[in-house]
């Protein structure tokens, strides 16, 4: 929703053309078939500048991230092939990316915001709409308008609407030099931009609703020869309002890089398997989509076009592609992969080529091959030695790890100089052996190993991670100190978390890992980050996180931290969640035990929880799998005060929440 909501921001900053100190008119709009590319860079230490007559930005330094999922394709549109277009009979123009339309009118006092269409949902602004521009616009000049709108989220059970209350204020606010990396543009003017929406959302029948505001602070620079800004810098802040316990907290600083002139040939986008996948049958079929072909503004469109694209296709058992395990440059948007072992996980992308011209490789997805019923899978290895963060006198050393019985075991090995084994400096498949004895030396510093056992049948899961310390320089490094979220968090939401952390001044490289147990046996998260501190997504409500962190200079590593938890906040994804006449408890009021029956869809695994009005959680409990098609419980409340409670079931991916009360 939020991704979708920023659409319309792109556009204040995408269109206009510039002369000195220009004064921006009607005919600088963008006009149907404009388009262009996002990059998404580094936000590191960048910021916005100042503003006022000849300023000198420099944005030298910054450095572009690589993937699909950093780029993202804009382009004007005729309404009537946007999505939801019947909602929007007055936009003259709509902006489209690859799920979402921004529609958009224009008159001779001004350009309009009408709203937003998707696939599944829409938000219609009512009038007066939300304005972006007046004519003329100069130097100096602010606008500001506010408006009221609907959105409306299509699902199974009907269309469900949220009521949204905006306020945009536009300012020209400075105009001068821009340095990015590789080129000076003169003659470039900024444009300030500043969103606060508040998204009113009824979560629970008879409850508060829950309001979202969301604050947006953009800034675009624009070139006299570019219909598109030549950078971006976006500034958003999120916080939940008459929700209980529910955290403020500053979320997605997101910087782009546009291009000037022909979009460069970019990426695929991965299609399926779905990222994150289990249970693929071999052969795995790899689909994705082709990328964008054509140019702004260029007379080689038709050549281009008719230049057949390839794609270059890699498969990995490694994160790191440091060995293959498949790879083509087939002219296809897809690949049936036969030599893949069964029960492993398996890492791809892909790339474009064009003549001389390649792309950058896409966003990497994963997925993991099924193991059929009949096979027996081992358990993984135990490693022996050197013990884990053992100094080893031997530049030299043996690995030795549990052996098996049997003629058929046989293993698997990476050593790497990176605990994500991106750097893999030694792999053996398949190794007949329970030792390694490195016959090279190996330079001083940190070495990460880990080992995989074949019974015949089916690969083990990869052994426990350790390491070991080549004498000779090594330095022992400090284990961060976590700083945010505190522990023992609760209610935090589900996304745009961020986690931070202290760390002496030689740690130059962190991995973080977060949990849903406390040894970190299945981790929801294991990255690396160059800064003390990163953003994760994607997290399932009602659910307690625990999360570490470890740091190296590149060649040493530190201990991990001490161990942090969390908790993530009982609103969800809104339309997972149920109540109502699905759950019933008794009696309610009650005194000291209660009685709950919940209407269900069996074989699942269920958790059960009981939280105060506050959020604060009180009660935990695993039900394990369970079956049929109701579940009753009888639980004892005792030793709880008076009060306003809720019962909430965790159910697979939905989520059953109603509330009780204890009188005393």
């Amino acid at each position: 929703m939020l991704r979708i909501s920023l659409l319309f921001l792109v556009f204040v900053f995408s269109s206009i053309h510039l002369l000195s100190q220009p004064t921006i008119i009607r005919e600088m709009m963008p006009k149907v078939g404009d388009k262009y590319v996002l990059y998404d860079c580094d936000t590191t230490g960048v910021v916005a500048g100042n503003k006022g007559a000849n300023i000198n930005w420099d944005f030298s330094s910054l450095t572009r991230l690589s993937g699909s999922d950093y780029m993202t394709l804009l382009e004007f549109i005729e309404p009537e092939f946007a999505p939801q277009a019947d909602k929007f009979p007055l936009a003259t123009i709509a902006q489209m990316n690859d799920t979402a339309a921004v529609f958009y009118r224009q008159t001779s006092g001004g350009f309009f915001r009408l709203g937003i269409g998707a696939f599944e949902l829409y938000e219609i602004i009512d009038s007066p709409y939300d304005q972006h521009f007046k004519f003329p616009f100069a130097y100096n000049e602010k606008l500001t308008s506010s408006y009221k709108s609907k959105i409306y989220v299509e699902t199974e059970d009907g269309d469900m609407e949220m009521q949204r209350y905006g306020e945009t204020m536009v300012e020209y606010d400075a105009y001068g030099t821009l340095k990015m990396p590789g080129k000076e543009y003169g003659n470039v003017y900024r444009l300030h931009y500043k969103s606060t929406i508040y998204d009113t959302v009824q979560i629970m029948e008879g409850f508060p609703p829950m309001i979202i505001k969301t604050e947006m602070t953009n800034y675009a620079w624009h070139a006299s020869t570019s219909i598109q800004p030549i950078l971006t810098i976006s500034n958003i802040v999120v916080s939940y309002i008459g929700f209980p316990g529910a955290p403020v907290y500053t979320n997605n600083v997101t910087y782009s890089e546009f291009g000037e002139g022909t979009i460069e040939l970019l990426p695929p986008t991965l299609k399926s398997p779905a990222n994150n996948s289990v249970d693929i049958e071999i052969p795995v079929l790899l689909q994705w989509e082709e990328p964008v072909t054509s140019s702004i503004g260029n007379e080689s469109d038709e050549f281009q076009a008719a230049e057949e694209i390839q794609y270059h296709l890699q498969v990995s058992s490694n994160p790191g592609f440091s060995t293959m395990d498949f790879e083509a440059t087939i002219s296809t948007t897809s690949q049936n992969v036969f030599e893949l072992e069964i029960g492993t996980t398996y890492y791809w992308r892909v790339r474009s080529i064009r003549g001389e011209e390649i792309s950058e490789f896409s966003s990497i997805w994963n997925f993991k091959t099924k193991i059929p019923d009949e096979v027996t899978v081992p358990d993984p290895p135990i490693l022996i030695s050197p013990t884990n963060g053992e100094v080893v006198a031997s530049k030299m050393p043996t690995l030795i790890w549990e052996d098996a019985t049997g003629v058929d075991y046989s293993w698997k090995i990476e050593v790497a100089k990176d605990a994500n084994f991106t750097d893999v400096i030694y792999s053996e498949n398949p190794r007949l052996t329970n030792t390694l004895e490195f016959d090279y030396e190996l330079e001083a510093g940190n070495y990460f190993w880990h080992v995989a056992v074949h019974n015949g049948e089916a690969w083990s899961e990869w052994s426990a991670t350790w390491y070991f310390v080549i004498e000779g320089g090594a330095i022992v490094l400090n284990p961060p100190t976590l700083l945010e979220p505190a522990d023992g968090s609760q209610d935090l939401p589900l996304n745009a978390i961020t986690f931070s952390w202290d760390d002496d001044e030689s740690a130059s490289v962190w991995v973080i890992q977060i949990a849903e147990d406390e040894n970190f046996d299945f981790t929801f998260v294991t990255d690396e980050t160059e800064t003390n501190q990163i953003t994760v997504n994607d997290f399932e409500p009602y659910t307690t996180y625990y999360w570490r962190v470890l740091s190296s200079d590149g060649v040493n590593v530190s201990e991990w931290s001490d161990v942090r938890s969390f908790t993530t906040m009982i609103g969800g994804n809104v339309n997972n969640i149920y109540s109502g006449n699905m759950m019933k408890i008794s009696p309610n009021p009650t005194q000291d035990f209660i009685q709950i029956t919940l209407d269900i869809e069996g074989n699942q695994n269920a958790k059960f929880e009981i939280r105060d009005i506050n959020g604060k959680l009180l009660m935990s409990e695993n039900l394990g799998m369970i079956s049929g098609n109701k579940l009753n419980i009888e639980r004892s409340i005792s030793n709880f005060a008076s009060g306003k409670y809720f019962a909430i079931f965790k159910i697979g991916d939905k989520a059953y929440i109603s509330p009780f009360n204890i009188t005393r």
